[in-house]
């Protein structure tokens, strides 16, 4: 959170910068996270420093009414961050005191250390046909968190499988998550399984750049183009968040595909992980 602290500017109101603080956590933790609401209005004008950040947290009823740019009372605070932790389950949370760029950086430090271990995500790999140890495709289920969503994100040119699962599970974990858990398969097999159900229409709902067209129904037939990045709606996006109107990963296909897939899930934990806890 001190990298993040930094890019703030040194004469930024403490309002602003609590936000632009719990804007750079939830990015950490929750990559290319869709918009929640609406913000029809805002405490601050297009252009102003804190602008973006206000705006993210809004769109994600992060920011109460009470915000201003210049004070930030305890109680104000603690409603930010309680409203965050909620989307995990976590019991609320609240703040006494008077707020200082230390006790911020303080108090998100702690939550995300709470939040960290309440999400799930679950690493699903791809190998490349031609070489098995560079990677062709890397997805991310995210399930337990406020928006359920497959995250698609573009392999870094550098990453491969050289150094095994390990190694690259380190390299993408981050101070909020640690990724634990993979499932990996060969090219060929990954498209079997995850185009195997075309009952099921694909939605473009989030990425990284953010981009404001979202949601984007993908044509049957062209999620293969999207998880490549090769159509145009994604070529320029870092990663994206998908959604699906039925199973993302059914979970009858994979158990039934698993002696052809690589883990290091014992099979009673894959459906935990692949479930929804907030479908019911």
């Amino acid at each position: 959170m001190r990298e993040a602290a930094g890019a703030v500017p040194a004469d930024a109101p403490i309002g602003v910068f609590a936000a632009e603080m719990l804007s750079a956590a939830i990015h950490i933790v929750e990559p290319a996270l869709p918009p929640l609401a609406w913000a029809e209005s805002l405490p601050l004008e297009p252009g102003e420093v804190g602008y973006d950040a206000v705006e993210y947290l809004a769109e994600r009823r992060l920011l109460p009414d009470s915000w201003s740019p210049e004070e930030l009372s305890a109680s104000t605070w603690g409603t930010m961050l309680a409203r965050f932790v909620n989307w995990y389950g976590i019991e609320s949370v609240s703040f006494e005191g008077e707020a200082t760029r230390e006790s911020v950086i303080h108090d998100l430090t702690q939550v995300l250390g709470e939040v960290s271990q309440a999400v799930r995500p679950l690493v699903l790999i791809a190998g490349d046909r031609q070489d098995d140890s560079r990677i062709a495709f890397l997805g991310l289920v995210w399930n337990w968190t406020v928006y359920p969503r497959l995250i698609v994100k573009r392999p870094d040119p550098d990453q491969d499988l050289s150094d095994g699962f390990r190694a690259l599970l380190d390299e993408m974990s981050n101070c909020a998550v640690e990724f634990e858990h993979y499932i990996y398969a060969p090219e060929e097999t990954a498209r079997r399984l995850f185009l195997s159900h075309n009952d099921a229409r694909m939605y473009v709902i989030g990425s990284e750049p953010a981009a404001p067209a979202w949601p984007l129904l993908v044509p049957q037939g062209q999620e293969e183009e999207f998880f490549a990045f090769e159509a145009p709606a994604v070529s320029d996006r870092a990663s994206f968040s998908a959604a699906f109107d039925g199973e993302q990963l059914p979970v009858t296909t994979l158990m039934a595909m698993l002696p052809r897939l690589r883990t290091n899930l014992p099979p009673t934990r894959i459906p935990g992980l692949l479930s929804n806890p907030n479908a019911n």
